[in-house]
């Protein structure tokens, strides 16, 4: 199939890497690890010629554990020759207060990037 022969291409969205495991299981690792490997897939899909948004979910399943999306976003999206790079959370278990996801949150809208909370909910407080 080709990119032409997508009549509704224009209102999918790429999500790169869906609930991507921590970089180790304690969800420490180092941030490069993501972003580095965030920002070679955003190259590639560009590459290809895919125009899409792009949504890029984080670490840890969604959570972003170790606050990767957060210290990295703006970098992440400059590599976007598009700018048209989207960053999806989860905010349950290691963001499970209003204060801690507010605080979270905060940073995306007081820097001007794009987030999406892709899923939340009570439980699952896994610190």
């Amino acid at each position: 199939m080709t990119k032409s022969s997508w009549p509704i291409s224009v209102f999918l969205t790429l999500t790169q890497s869906q609930q991507r495991r921590p970089v180790d299981q304690d969800e420490r690792g180092p941030d490069s690890a993501w972003t580095n490997a965030t920002k070679s897939a955003i190259s590639k899909l560009r590459v290809a010629g895919l125009r899409h948004a792009l949504m890029a979910d984080a670490p840890s399943w969604g959570q972003d554990g170790a606050g990767t999306v957060r210290n990295t976003a703006t970098s992440v999206l400059a590599a976007d020759p598009d700018h048209n790079t989207v960053f999806s959370v989860h905010l349950y278990g290691v963001y499970d207060t209003a204060a801690e996801a507010q605080n979270y949150l905060n940073h995306f809208v007081d820097n001007r990037l794009p987030v999406v909370v892709g899923e939340f909910g009570l439980g699952m407080a896994e610190k």
